[in-house]
């Protein structure tokens, strides 16, 4: 009976997944992802709009909705500051719900179904969490999407305080330059006129890059030393006891 319960969590989180994958193209079909669509609907609501963007950025999340997508459509309705603050809460919202989704349909699910693979259910028991900031930073990094990496955290076990730290930390310095240099470009583009990028949110965004690449490569060598420490332990456990030191005093008469 359990193994059909853990069957059926695993059939309803694929189907989450899927919906998912539904709604985003849904979304791209009806022009929801366009940005002149979604500033023509929303500047009417006046004050109203902050809220409903929010809830669209946690839709978006919730669909697979590359986050460059929802940070550039907010940055067209309000500019990079206010765009930001409200799409970083968009962010830990739906976030939050697709990690609660993937803990509570996947966690156990997948550990009961792979019981018999001693190996792998010890990786999904703790040692991915071992070196799951690293590891989730470095996803979300370089890109990764970003309910990838939510749900890797959520089936894995890690903490829900170590996956907000690496949410934020690993998307905060992409979304500050899609925000801040991102948008620039288009308009830039628009106008033809390279001068324009002469101004300090260009400058926001640039060094907004470098952080992101001088993160990727700092995640990387911490990955790499924790792939390096779990296999010198590994060879360590399975190497056979070392042979008994005979005492001192042996040989002495010799």
């Amino acid at each position: 009976m359990r193994r059909l319960s853990a069957q059926i969590r695993l059939a309803l989180l694929v189907l989450f997944f899927c919906l998912g994958l539904a709604g985003l193209v849904w979304l791209g079909l009806e022009g929801w992802l366009d940005q002149d669509k979604l500033t023509m609907e929303l500047e009417p609501l006046g004050r109203g709009v902050y809220p409903v963007f929010v809830l669209f950025f946690v839709i978006g999340v919730l669909c697979w909705v590359p986050l460059t997508v929802l940070v550039l459509a907010g940055t067209a309705l309000f500019g990079p500051w206010l765009a930001m603050a409200l799409a970083l809460a968009g962010l830990f919202l739906g976030a939050s719900l697709s990690f609660l989704v993937g803990r509570v349909l996947g966690r156990d699910t997948i550990v009961k179904l792979l019981s018999r693979q001693a190996t792998v259910a010890l990786y999904l028991s703790g040692g991915f969490v071992e070196r799951a900031r690293s590891s989730l930073i470095l996803m979300r990094a370089v890109g990764a999407p970003n309910n990838a990496a939510t749900w890797l955290a959520a089936v894995t076990g890690v903490p829900y305080r170590v996956f907000v730290f690496t949410l934020f930390c690993g998307e905060l310095t992409g979304m500050i330059t899609t925000a801040f240099l991102g948008n620039r470009l288009f308009e830039v583009i628009a106008s033809a006129d390279p001068r324009e990028l002469l101004d300090p949110y260009t400058a926001i965004g640039v060094l907004s890059a470098l952080g992101t690449v001088g993160l990727i490569a700092w995640t990387q060598r911490l990955v790499r030393q924790h792939a390096a420490d779990a296999e010198a332990a590994a060879v360590q456990a399975t190497a056979p006891d070392n042979e008994p030191v005979p005492p001192s005093w042996i040989g002495e008469g010799a």
